[in-house]
């Protein structure tokens, strides 16, 4: 009955949490941390300068919800800090990224070729999945060329999908090969292990009632720790619509897997 009530409560009643967001990029900004893009963050590590610290990455994945995006960028230019945002194919919006561009942020891809082709084509292991990445790895190549159409692109960011736990197998593989990288014009993914050692802690928001993993970055702030925190629109502004939405197409999937 209780993970019921937290089903329900996450989908339609989650409350505006505008003013938190805002209060915690406010107090890292007073405790002296300087904010950095992923993007500024590699090319520090590429070039050995040095980085001050403390610092914090702010970065979104746009899973839904894209509308939302823009409330976060508007808070972040208010206090004079900018992020990076990660969108999938289904929430690729141009108008609201060219605002997001002209206000400073990074924008990259939030990819899932692997576990869309797994549901696709009805397969259920990661060994069958990994002789098919070729042709996975094709579709990628694929998306970018079309999504550059409209806006540069050099990093991604793996999107975890309910196929990708089940498979054991993250999206992450297919950009592996450095080789690969530099022929498509990829500086990195957003979760290389040399980005991961230099921010050191990566909280996350979550549902309702624990709404940060493995933290608070209130904590983060207090302890004056260098840190990532990665966001989702739907955690901090209620649209039951957009939530109902993405609940309907995950059951969709794993009924037709």
């Amino acid at each position: 009955m209780k993970k019921t009530w937290r089903l329900i409560y996450n989908t339609l009643f989650v409350p505006n949490r505008w003013t938190e967001y805002a209060g915690i990029l406010t107090a890292a900004k007073q405790a002296g941390y300087t904010f950095l893009r992923l993007v500024e963050l590699k090319e520090a590590l590429d070039s050995a300068a040095e980085i001050p610290k403390p610092f914090l990455v702010l970065r979104h994945d746009i899973d839904s919800d894209p509308g939302a995006t823009l409330k976060f960028s508007q808070i972040e230019v208010k206090i004079g800090v900018r992020a990076t945002y990660f969108f999938r194919l289904k929430t690729w919006n141009a108008e609201v990224m060219n605002h997001l561009v002209a206000a400073g942020h990074e924008v990259g891809y939030h990819f899932e070729e692997l576990a869309s082709y797994a549901k696709m084509n009805h397969i259920k292991t990661a060994e069958l999945l990994l002789k098919r990445s070729h042709a996975i790895r094709e579709q990628l190549e694929q998306n970018l060329v079309r999504l550059r159409q409209n806006r540069e692109i050099k990093s991604l960011a793996s999107h975890g999908d309910f196929a990708n736990r089940r498979l054991g197998l993250k999206n992450s593989v297919l950009a592996e090969d450095p080789v690969w990288r530099t022929n498509n014009g990829i500086l990195y993914e957003a979760y290389d292990n040399d980005l991961q050692v230099a921010y050191q802690n990566h909280i996350s928001d979550k549902p309702y009632p624990q709404r940060f993993f493995p933290r608070s970055p209130a904590e983060c702030v207090r302890d004056r720790q260098n840190f990532l925190w990665l966001t989702h629109p739907r955690w901090w502004q209620n649209n039951p619509g957009a939530n109902l939405r993405e609940a309907a197409t995950q059951i969709r999937e794993q009924i037709t897997w």
